[in-house]
């Protein structure tokens, strides 16, 4: 057996390649991997050396949230060959040789092999790739018992909140590797307008303005999660100097994307987190923020 190995920065994006490449492949002794262990100043993670993968399968943490692909364990690794692959290996013209047209065209036609972009969001067609991906992610993104001891205590306060009334999920991040600004007033006035028809609302965000914001709008409609805030001109990335850093901002990234899932409608922008809590609950309600329609990376 052979194994792919990537790490592609961001952690939805890394995600979405993993359900992706499950759609790509063709070979059931190739499996594609995501490689994770260091701090994002430790090692630029798009140009690890991977040159004897047995001797780092203890040291990749991803694996502890996720089950290992395709019903594996780690000891079935041992003696497999791994190639190291980069970002551009999806959007490469010689990857697309590989691309099943006939089975997925509305994926790898309409959009080359990248749906996660606002022009998708956006088609109304999208529902069938969130059923797509919803499916994937089921198949190929099982959670440990780990992770879902991590995420119990919050699910259940979510839970509780959605037993009372309509809960709608909001995400809005401001980092600075975002190439389009935008007006945070008129999201919050899109908001204001959205909740006229629910009961509570849940902030998915790191920015400590946008929490304390929602949270004097709202009192206690608003669900409160103990996080990390920070100010708007700081980039996430920049929290992560650390292995155990690094590690954190992992696993809550993907806790919120499984919380936002809860909710009755998610309210966001092109964001991988955005993505995937609409793929592990496809039939969540999905709003796109008008002042955003026109942006990417958010």
């Amino acid at each position: 057996m052979k194994i792919l190995l990537g790490n592609f920065a961001g952690t939805h994006s890394n995600l979405g390649k993993i359900l992706t490449w499950n759609l790509i492949k063709k070979k059931e002794d190739c499996v594609f991997m995501i490689y994770w262990n260091k701090g994002r100043f430790n090692d630029d993670p798009n140009v690890w050396p991977i040159t004897h993968y047995p001797e780092e399968a203890d040291k990749n943490f991803f694996y502890r949230y996720f089950e290992f692909p395709e019903n594996q364990t780690k000891e079935d690794f041992l003696h497999c060959d791994a190639l190291y692959l980069n970002y551009p290996c999806f959007l490469e013209e010689s990857q697309k040789k590989l691309w099943p047209l006939e089975l997925y065209p509305l994926i790898f036609q309409k959009y080359n092999g990248f749906v996660f972009t606002t022009k998708a969001l956006l088609d109304p067609e999208f529902q069938q790739i969130r059923n797509i991906y919803h499916d994937l992610w089921k198949t190929h993104l099982k959670p440990t018992q780990h992770l879902l001891d991590l995420m119990k205590e919050d699910r259940m306060k979510v839970e509780s909140y959605t037993k009372k009334g309509k809960v709608l999920c909001v995400m809005i991040r401001f980092a600075g590797h975002f190439s389009t600004p935008f007006d945070s007033n008129a999201l919050f006035d899109e908001i204001k307008e959205m909740m006229n028809s629910f009961d509570f609302i849940l902030p998915i965000t790191q920015q400590f303005f946008v929490y304390e914001t929602l949270c004097e709008m709202y009192g206690e409609k608003c669900i409160s999660l103990d996080r990390r805030r920070i100010p708007n001109n700081v980039d996430w990335c920049s929290l992560m100097y650390t292995d155990e850093a690094f590690e954190e901002e992992f696993h809550i990234a993907v806790k919120d994307s499984y919380l936002a899932s809860m909710c009755h409608t998610i309210m966001g922008g092109s964001s991988g987190l955005f993505y995937s809590a609409l793929f592990i609950n496809p039939n969540a309600n999905m709003v796109v923020f008008d002042a955003l329609k026109d942006k990417d990376a958010f």
